[in-house]
């Protein structure tokens, strides 16, 4: 599956959330990720995410997207590390 995956996180573990995301995708802005997952590390990231974040104050908001031939991406300026253009 591919999924984008974007988040508004307090300081105290921005870091270890960053870390997390680019263990599993590809950063596509500053706090948006994206890429191809399996099953079972979206679960495994998800988890992780759950137990990281405060979610009372912190937020994970994650698309996701079972065929990638149905992904349209668009963009318009600065691009971080990866474009869908290509694959």
């Amino acid at each position: 599956m591919y999924i984008a995956l974007a988040y508004d996180i307090s300081s105290n573990c921005a870091d270890r959330v960053r870390k997390l995301c680019e263990q599993y995708l590809v950063r596509a802005q500053k706090s948006v990720f994206e890429g191809e997952i399996s099953e079972r590390n979206y679960n495994r990231l998800k988890a992780i995410l759950e137990a990281e974040i405060d979610a009372e104050q912190d937020s994970v908001i994650i698309y996701r997207l079972d065929s990638f031939g149905a992904v349209k991406k668009e963009s318009i300026g600065k691009t971080m590390l990866v474009s869908l253009d290509y694959l």
